[in-house]
């Protein structure tokens, strides 16, 4: 249950990313006016393309291909983000989701995170 409450809030994230907020000093100083809604939203979750499979449960290895190597464990799933923590070499995670922009969401001892999906190895 856990993990699909991380998913869900994974994907009201993305969604949140693609809507517009505006707050009151903004408002004032735009020239056109604010659009309206002139149809119903829908109530249906929509779940974002790059969400490709949810496995059930799946442990994966980090290879950075170093002895001793380390890979970044970010906020978000790019070089952009910030690092959260670090994996290393042969640190074993759990894969929540696969992105098909190459990232991977995963589990690193309940610390929670992107890291690039070609660092990690497994079944």
């Amino acid at each position: 249950m856990k993990k699909y409450l991380i998913l869900l809030a994974l994907v009201l994230a993305a969604m949140a990313c693609q809507i517009e907020v505006y707050d009151v000093d903004s408002v004032a100083a735009m020239s056109a006016p604010l659009p309206t809604v002139t149809q119903p939203l829908p109530t249906l979750l929509t779940v974002p393309r790059e969400v490709l499979t949810v496995p059930k449960s799946k442990i994966l290895t980090v290879d950075t291909g170093v002895p001793g190597g380390f890979v970044n464990l970010r906020s978000c799933a790019s070089v952009e983000c910030s690092v959260v923590g670090l994996l290393a070499e042969g640190a074993q995670v759990e894969l929540i989701v696969y992105m098909d922009n190459g990232w991977a969401f995963v589990d690193a001892a309940e610390k929670y995170g992107y890291v690039y999906s070609e660092f990690l190895t497994g079944e």
